[in-house]
């Protein structure tokens, strides 16, 4: 039996043409397969809520009522910031932010879905660069007070999977060291690293 830790739903039924439809398509294919659980990983500050409505968009699909009342217990989520410039620069507004929509996911319908929130993150420290690549990341965007305070925003968002005794879910590539300098700041080591 196998499980899917890691993935973004909403980019790729947004991606493909058929979306919803896919994405139904995709996670009748998990239930059949006998997948225990499905982990859709967040990445901005305010993407919970639209990542929530994506999936039961296309669970409502499935009419199936076996294999929709499985997909419903299948899929869980995190919330988290990724290492954007853009999220660094504002990271106060964003955990607010982020912060709000961990509220608003929990009182959705009467809190039927604060179970389902089960980490914090995707976050951490990105110095893998590669301007040319998705991510579009430069060396010479990163100046001192940017690394401060990417550092931040991961300590930041570290000291909230403490508050709410969740796990953390690290993204950390070229930053090895860094990371550590980080988790051993906070003193919160429960998660998992997924890229290093």
């Amino acid at each position: 039996m196998f499980s899917d830790t890691h993935f973004h739903f909403k980019h790729f039924v947004d991606d493909h043409e058929d979306g919803a439809e896919f994405g139904a398509d995709v996670l009748t294919q998990m239930v059949k397969n006998d997948a225990l659980f499905g982990l859709d990983i967040g990445t901005r500050c305010d993407d919970l809520m639209s990542r929530l409505y994506s999936v039961q968009e296309s669970q409502d699909l499935i009419t199936d009522h076996n294999l929709h009342a499985k997909a419903q217990r299948m899929v869980y989520f995190s919330a988290g910031i990724w290492p954007d410039p853009d999220e660094i620069r504002d990271r106060w507004n964003c955990m607010e932010t982020l912060r709000e929509s961990i509220d608003e996911f929990k009182a959705e319908n009467d809190g039927a879905f604060a179970k389902k929130l089960v980490a914090i993150g995707e976050g951490g420290l990105d110095h893998h660069w590669n301007p040319s690549g998705a991510d579009g990341r430069d060396k010479s965007d990163f100046d001192e007070e940017l690394y401060n305070g990417e550092r931040e925003l991961f300590e930041m968002q570290l000291e909230l999977a403490r508050e709410l005794n969740l796990p953390f879910i690290v993204h950390s590539r070229d930053a090895f060291s860094e990371t550590l300098d980080c988790i051993r700041n906070v003193g919160y080591d429960r998660g998992v690293i997924h890229c290093y």
